[in-house]
């Protein structure tokens, strides 16, 4: 045998005689292989059976035969085309049983999950050990698990390859019904586990293989039986055991949030990475969302009651009523979302909470992507920004937040079929939270054909889910409570969206009907007119533009058919990027107002706030505003109605304002004003703000930041706006109507 010649053997250590005894079944015994087997061992005078077997016999009967001959206990059984990658491999076969004197049959390879196919391999993810092959002139390994140095693992059967047989400890022979050379070990192993006989794979000895396993008639023939006479036994699964390392000190809790509906085949290696992690305070929720699937229950209940791990059972709902359950059960700090069939890598737990305890206003965490399976590569995540989140999701549901952020936004909407992380995300981002990137790929994704890992239809229509959630988040009408005054009465609406069609209507003789206009609530509407507002995002091909401004750079729906004037020169050079004709006409429409309202109104206040009206969306915002409120500022709902907001605003003598229609009007009015941030969470960031200060000449003002410890004094150094620079006759002579006969207007 050329090949076993290439192989270097190194004889540790000599044991005494009759310990172990090696046996195999060839047809034609080769001097040679008897020999290297015996040296290869590291054992002192080990017998060696080789039984010559031509096909006279099955390897059922062979096997029996070499047992009965064995003066020994411990009989190795194994094929003739192998050979060892290191010697002394007696020597840790011997030592295993020393240690486990319990186990009846060990192997190099095997598994926990037995089916009712009999197909030991259906699962590769329950698969122990490691082989080495080489055939046809090609090497490759079988690492179905990671080596655990001399430990063993359990299993349900060991693969024929190379087993260990310790004939005190089996209940029954191999069963010599099964004829031929397949579906022996099968059998053999199975039969003693029905008879509690403990079976294992070890790591310590690895072994090359130089043939593949082959299916043919009697294999077949052989698994049909096997099925018929277990199928009341089968499947049968055993427990994994992950060890969890000891807790350190200091490390708040983290909850691993895991929704799980009938796919478990990815199981195992998902948990090991949490096991793996360099930080040790977790605990992992499983929650099962009504799986029907007999293995994903089986592995479900052989997790039960493990160290770290527990399982929650409930009725299918969807995974965002799953991942909610999960949380909820949970009791961790920081909560960790992990799909059943993805991985995390072992330091990313640990850089992830050192970012939350050092930054309190971060939520969520999130890391670069390694994908595997089907699509393989890294992916690179970009850096945090409101302006990012508004493009879609671009950071997976994986990713670590607080628990409190959690309970700020009310958890993941139940109501969505997808993309329920992403919505989650620009809650998060709109309660204040920003996020924080991590440039390493620590996330593993895993693609497989059927994606079954959690119940939901996510996905079928992406482009719809954005809508929905962009319609939900950012042009909503919902009621809030604050400080015992509705805002955002659903009646209403914001007010630079409410006031295109008055201000066409008052100052134009114009035909054009309060249909044509947009209004935010029907956003997607084929509409004809534009006017007011950033909502140049929803122009269609027979949209007429006077007025209107981009939210973001790039951010233009389809190309209109007329542009009269725009917002500012920056909304006019996304335009020209698009190659659409524009005027250099700008100024918000809204600049008008004055001229068909301006009531003499008594100031009564020295200062005055109007947020945006998602700002009264959010918990934390509505805590910046009660500061305010409670030193005597008023606050300005911009939602209270046309006239109402106007009446308002003119009590105020100073006002600030995180929404850029509260600036637009106070500067209409001659109002002293100035920008303030609540939270980062509009969209477009500054675009908008720099686009109309642009456009009247205005000091472009990035905002001074809110909290809820500010105090007027921090506020009277402030810059204030008191004049701008706007020709009123010029956006008023651009527009595509005839003006009615009133008196001119300028600021």
């Amino acid at each position: 045998m050329s090949t076993i010649k290439t192989v270097e053997i190194t004889v540790l250590a000599q044991q005494e005689t009759n310990m172990l005894t090696i046996g195999y079944s060839t047809k034609k015994i080769d001097p040679e292989f008897r020999e290297y087997i015996e040296k290869s061992c590291g054992l002192k005078g080990v017998e060696v059976i080789p039984f010559e077997n031509p096909g006279t016999h099955s390897l059922t009967e062979a096997y029996n035969i070499i047992l009965e001959k064995s003066t020994n206990d411990i009989v190795v059984l194994c094929h003739d085309d192998i050979y060892f990658e290191k010697g002394n491999w007696g020597n840790k076969v011997l030592k295993h049983f020393k240690r486990n004197p319990e186990y009846g049959i060990i192997g190099v390879a095997g598994s926990k999950f037995m089916p009712k196919s009999g197909m030991w391999w259906e699962i590769p993810t329950e698969m122990y050990g490691v082989v080495n092959h080489e055939h046809e002139g090609k090497k490759w390994t079988s690492k179905y698990s990671e080596p655990k140095g001399n430990k063993l693992d359990d299993t349900v059967i060991v693969d024929g390859l190379f087993m260990v047989v310790n004939k005190s400890k089996i209940k029954t022979n191999f069963n010599e019904e099964v004829s031929g050379f397949h579906f022996y070990e099968v059998d053999f192993c199975f039969r003693n586990l029905l008879e509690e006989v403990k079976i294992g794979v070890f790591y310590d000895v690895r072994i090359t293989h130089k043939s593949i396993g082959m299916t043919n008639e009697q294999w077949e023939k052989n698994r049909q039986q096997f099925v018929k006479t277990y199928q009341d036994k089968l499947p049968v699964l055993l427990p994994t055991n992950f060890i969890k390392k000891p807790v350190k000190n200091n490390e708040p809790l983290v909850t691993i949030a895991m929704p799980i509906y009938n796919y478990a085949k990815r199981l195992n290696p998902t948990l090991q990475s949490v096991f793996n992690q360099d930080y040790t305070n977790f605990e992992i929720v499983i929650v099962n969302d009504g799986s029907d699937d007999e293995y994903c229950l089986m592995k479900l209940n052989s997790l039960d009651g493990h160290e770290g791990i527990r399982i929650i059972h409930k009725e299918n709902s969807g995974v965002s009523s799953t991942r909610n359950r999960a949380v909820k059960e949970g009791k961790g700090e920081y909560i960790l979302p992990l799909d059943a069939d993805d991985m995390i890598l072992p330091s990313y737990i640990k850089q992830a909470v050192g970012i939350l305890k050092t930054n309190p206003n971060i939520s969520p965490v999130y890391c670069d992507t390694h994908h595997v399976g089907e699509l393989q590569g890294i992916e690179k995540r970009p850096n945090w920004s409101t302006d990012q989140l508004m493009k879609g999701p671009f950071i997976v549901n994986s990713s670590l937040y607080r628990r409190e952020a959690y309970e700020y936004v009310g958890g993941y909407d139940e109501t969505l079929q997808g993309w329920e992380d992403y919505d989650f995300w620009i809650r998060m981002s709109k309660e204040g939270y920003e996020g924080k990137h991590i440039p390493k790929p620590l996330f593993v994704y895993f693609h497989h054909e059927k994606d079954g890992s959690v119940s939901t239809e996510a996905n079928k229509d992406q482009q719809k889910l954005y809508e929905t959630i962009m319609k939900k988040n950012f042009m909503n009408t919902q009621t809030y409570v604050f400080n015992d005054r509705n805002i955002t009465p659903d009646n209403k609406m914001n007010w630079g969206d409410l006031v295109p069609y008055k201000i066409i209507n008052e100052l134009f003789d114009s035909n054009v009907k309060e249909s044509d206009v947009f209004n935010v609530k029907q956003p997607n509407a084929n509409y004809t007119i534009y006017s007011t507002g950033s909502v140049m995002l929803f122009t269609k091909p027979n949209s007429i533009v006077w007025g209107t401004g981009c939210i973001d750079k790039g951010m233009i729906g389809q190309n209109p058919s007329k542009v009269y004037a725009v917002r500012g020169p920056l909304t006019r050079e996304e335009l020209l990027k698009r190659g659409i004709e524009c005027p250099e006409v700008y100024g918000d429409p809204a600049l008008l107002y004055p001229m068909i309202y301006n009531p003499n109104i008594e100031k009564k206040h020295k200062w005055g706030i109007i947020p945006h009206y998602i700002e009264f969306e959010s918990a934390r915002d509505r805590e910046v505003l009660k500061n305010l409120e409670n030193q005597g500022f008023k606050i300005i709902d911009i939602c209270s109605g046309e006239k109402e907001f106007i009446n308002e605003l003119l009590e105020v003598e100073n006002i600030l304002s995180s929404s850029l229609h509260g600036l637009i009007m106070a500067d209409a009015y001659g109002i002293p004003n100035a920008r303030v941030n609540i939270s980062n969470k509009l969209i477009g960031g500054d675009f908008k703000f720099k686009d109309y200060c642009l456009s009247v000449d205005r000091k472009i003002d990035l905002g001074y930041q809110l909290t809820k410890d500010t105090k007027i004094s921090d506020i009277e150094n402030i810059y204030f706006n008191k004049t701008i620079k706007f020709d009123s006759n010029k956006l008023l002579n651009s527009s595509p109507w005839s003006l009615k006969k009133i008196k001119q207007y300028e600021i």
